[in-house]
């Protein structure tokens, strides 16, 4: 069981985590210009009136930075470092990004993914994954986007 912080769950983000258990990747959506907007927000930039509407992606993305933690680092982090953070930009508009991590399989750790494979550029595939979370005496399941290198 791991003891990992739980995420914000509330209005704004449900959705988000929603897909993620289903596994779909969606991002918000402006009505009237239709461009993406993550993170997710409660009116549109481009149009204030107007509240998002949540849409699928591809899940398809490229590598546009990565970092190696090293300890010393809180836990339950620390025992699996030195594992990788990216900056995932999207297929659809590389304006929108996401934080996350390489993994080199399916359900595999987020240190398993060797450090000299990371470069910029990098194709990478959404894969989500299910973490159990430990919430006091319940534990509750999240599925956690996580990304797959796409082979050229």
């Amino acid at each position: 069981m791991s003891e990992l912080p739980l995420p914000t769950l509330d209005e704004l983000t449900t959705p988000f985590w929603e897909g993620c258990k289903e596994g779909r990747l969606l991002v918000q959506q402006c009505p009237k210009t239709e461009q993406l907007i993550f993170p997710p927000q409660y009116r549109s930039p481009w149009a204030p009136a107007l509240k998002p509407l949540w849409t699928q992606v591809s899940g398809r993305g490229t590598l546009w930075s990565a970092a190696q933690p090293h300890p010393p680092l809180v836990e339950p982090f620390a025992g699996l470092a030195p594992y990788n953070i990216v900056v995932v930009a999207l297929a659809e508009n590389p304006q929108i990004r996401m934080v996350g991590n390489v993994i080199a399989t399916p359900g595999g750790a987020i240190n398993t993914v060797d450090w000299e494979q990371l470069r910029p550029g990098l194709p990478l595939q959404v894969e989500f994954q299910r973490t159990a979370i430990d919430v006091g005496k319940d534990s509750e399941q999240w599925w956690f986007p996580r990304w797959r290198i796409l082979e050229e």
